[in-house]
């Protein structure tokens, strides 16, 4: 079975288009067979509830933010060990990243660059500028 890991900021129906792309694509893959891990963050009441998609093979992980003003810096505890947790011994993996500039976007690009790359067939941090097939 392939498995996708997908991570975006926010599915908040405010934040506009990616929330419904994200949430529709995670369907469509779901009804085609695909597993799919979706991390998305939680700003907290400052926004609307997500657009959560509903289907068996869809397993949401929400992230709490934490905001540090006087660092003007977001944090996010625990999605470095999760990711990694979710990646280990998965074979046929792909893991698209819906943003850029939010530290998980970095931490994506981080872990794949030390982890994933090296285990893989397929893996991929999008709109991050870094892109990675291993052929075999």
């Amino acid at each position: 079975m392939i498995r996708v890991i997908q991570s975006i900021g926010s599915l908040a129906p405010e934040t506009g288009g990616p929330a419904r792309s994200v949430r529709d694509l995670s369907l469509a893959l779901a009804e085609s067979g695909v597993e799919v891990t979706l991390l998305i963050l939680d700003f907290g009441p400052s926004f609307s509830p997500p657009l959560i998609p509903e289907h068996e093979l869809i397993k949401l992980i929400i992230f709490p933010v934490q905001f540090r003003v006087g660092l003007r810096a977001l944090f996010i505890p625990g999605f470095t060990k999760k990711l990694r947790e979710i990646c280990k011994d998965r074979e046929d993996l792909l893991i698209h990243d819906h943003g850029i500039w939010l530290p998980q976007n970095n931490k994506i690009v981080s872990c794949h660059q030390e982890y994933i790359a090296e285990k893989y067939r397929y893996s991929c941090a999008c709109h991050s500028q870094n892109w990675y097939e291993k052929n075999e």
